[in-house]
C-alpha cells in the first residue's frame, strides 16, 4: 500500500490543479463588460403576451407600452418599477393630459393586478399608487355617465 502512487502526486498534477482553478488574469475588462451587457439585456421587461395585451388594453390607452410591459412582467422588480412610474405620473401630471375616465380606468386596471400580487413589495407599491390617485382633485364631470365605462 505504501508503494502506490497517488494521482495527485504524479508528474503534472500540480499543473492540472492550477488549470481547474479560476484564472484571475482572464477576468479583465472584457469579461466585466460582458456581465454588464447581460444585466442590460435582463433590465428590460419581456414582451406582452396576447392574453396580457388584452388585459392591458385600458392601460395602453393612457400609459406607454414600456410601463405596461413592466406592470405585466413575470419579474416582480419590473412590476414594482412600473407602478413607481405610474405613481410619478400621477404625482406630476395627474389626468391633465388625458381623459379623466380613461385615466382612472387605466390606473385602477393596473391596481387590480398589483394589489393582490403575491409579492409584498408590489402589493405595497400598489397601495401607494392608490393613495396618490385618491389625493388627486376630483375631475369635473359634465354628465353622470362620464366615469362609467
Amino acid at each position: 500500500i505504501d508503494e502506490m502512487v497517488l494521482p495527485a502526486l504524479k508528474g503534472n498534477a500540480k499543473n492540472d490543479f492550477q488549470n481547474d482553478m479560476p484564472d484571475n488574469k482572464n477576468s479583465g475588462p472584457g469579461q466585466a463588460s460582458n456581465s454588464k451587457q447581460n444585466k442590460e439585456d435582463s433590465s428590460q421587461a419581456e414582451e406582452l403576451s396576447a392574453a396580457n395585451r388584452q388585459k392591458a388594453d385600458p392601460i395602453l390607452g393612457v400609459f406607454d407600452e414600456e410601463i405596461c410591459k413592466q406592470l405585466f412582467s413575470k419579474t416582480w422588480n419590473f412590476r414594482e418599477e412600473g407602478l413607481e412610474e405610474v405613481n410619478q405620473i400621477i404625482k406630476s401630471e395627474g389626468y391633465k393630459n388625458n381623459d379623466p375616465s380613461a385615466f382612472y380606468t387605466a390606473v385602477f386596471c393596473a391596481l387590480a393586478f398589483a394589489i393582490p400580487d403575491r409579492i409584498q413589495q408590489v402589493s405595497l407599491k400598489g397601495f401607494q399608487v392608490l393613495q396618490s390617485v385618491l389625493k388627486l382633485p376630483a375631475p369635473k364631470i359634465s354628465a353622470r355617465g362620464d366615469l362609467q365605462t
